[in-house]
């Protein structure tokens, strides 16, 4: 559990105090422990960082931890179970998608369009979004459904770079009937040293 969700909870327990109900910290504090018990226990790392952070934003909109268990925690790890079996529907495999980024990260000019001038294309990258947070490049290790969310930022407007890779590839399967997992993963034995 991160410290950002201490802090909301420590503020949530200023907030009982001034309203008139100090008798419920002790309650609180025992569920917010069992909460954070909970989420330190399940298994699936995707599932846990998701639970970890949708109990963090809850504290901080001052939801107190007894009505999160009560009325959330379940119904949450259920959505975010489901929803994670969803998008690894659509998930390409990663190696290759990190691969594709690269490429369209690089495509970026300094003044104009320089393609058309024959000039070299700048060697800096956009940085890129994923989950509220902007990465230099994407990491190895984010989950395949976390891929999706990539994008790029340009003032007010975005371009979702995870999904129109994965868009793009999801055509050219069902177009040429090709499986990019299995390629992939052929590829992968193949050239063991390569993660690209």
């Amino acid at each position: 559990m991160t410290d950002k969700a201490r802090q909301h909870f420590s503020y949530l327990q200023v907030v009982l105090k001034q309203v008139g109900k100090s008798a419920e910290i002790p309650f609180e504090t025992e569920v917010f422990n069992e909460i954070v018990n909970h989420i330190s226990r399940i298994r699936d790392p995707y599932v846990k960082r998701e639970i970890a952070l949708d109990f963090e934003e809850c504290l901080e909109n001052e939801m107190k931890p007894s009505y999160y268990r009560k009325e959330r925690l379940r119904r949450r790890k259920s959505e975010i179970r489901e929803s994670y079996k969803i998008y690894s529907e659509f998930a390409k495999p990663l190696t290759l998608c990190i691969e594709l980024e690269k490429i369209a990260s690089a495509y970026q000019s300094d003044r104009g369009d320089r393609m058309a001038t024959g000039v070299e294309l700048s060697s800096k990258r956009y940085p890129v979004h994923i989950n509220g947070k902007r990465l230099k490049k994407i990491p190895p290790d984010i989950f395949e459904v976390d891929f999706l969310s990539a994008h790029y930022r340009f003032g007010v407007h975005s371009f979702s770079v995870g999904s129109a890779i994965t868009e793009m590839l999801a055509t050219l399967e069902k177009r040429y009937g090709l499986n990019f997992r299995e390629l992939e993963e052929a590829y992968l034995r193949s050239n063991p040293g390569d993660n690209s």
